[in-house]
């Protein structure tokens, strides 16, 4: 067993967020998107096997992030290639024409795992660009997980497009607290 350090920076080469490195509780979701999640980990090698497409939503992106962060970190300590990166700067790296050391690791890796996607100033490059990697991705025969807090309605309107891919819906912790509760609380 590799020393937990050791461990901890492997996640951080692959592009884990830091503040999903030792969190390792599920994510909350239910019936068949909870199972596929599960099946996932459970089998993560036989998943990366194939030209896959994933599509991982929550309303907040904590849950389906979560859930992305631990398929990683599984297939870290699997040994098999993987990376993750937000879309804003790929996009961004994208347009400085340079091949960057994180452009390189994304082209690279057998699991592809874009979050934030939703969150860049869209216009029709960054609409065409996603579309052209996933295409780019299934030719060459890697896996890709889409994280997002867009529905799949939310992300047809801002696409243009069904999303792609297999689509597992998480739950984030909705608030419940009105303002007149916060107010009650806070002058007790």
């Amino acid at each position: 067993m590799e020393d937990k350090s050791i461990i901890e920076k492997k996640y951080r080469i692959a592009g884990v967020p830091v503040a999903y490195i030792r969190d390792n509780s599920i994510p909350n979701g239910k019936g068949e998107s909870l199972k596929a999640y599960q099946a996932i980990l459970m089998n993560i090698e036989k998943f990366i096997s194939k030209p896959r497409v994933m599509y991982f939503h929550s309303t907040m992106s904590t849950n389906s992030l979560l859930a992305c962060s631990n398929i990683l970190k599984k297939t870290v300590e699997s040994g098999v290639s993987c990376y993750c990166i937000d879309f804003p700067t790929y996009i961004s790296e994208i347009k400085t024409w340079e091949t960057s050391d994180k452009l390189k690791k994304a082209e690279k890796a057998k699991l592809l795992v874009i979050w934030a996607i939703g969150t860049e100033y869209s216009t029709m490059f960054t609409k065409s660009y996603l579309e052209s990697l996933l295409a780019k991705r299934q030719a060459d025969g890697l896996a890709t997980i889409l994280c997002s807090f867009l529905n799949e309605k939310e992300f047809k309107s801002r696409y243009g497009k069904d999303v792609p891919g297999v689509s597992v819906e998480f739950k984030d912790e909705t608030t419940t607290q009105t303002v007149k509760d916060l107010i009650a609380e806070l002058e007790e």
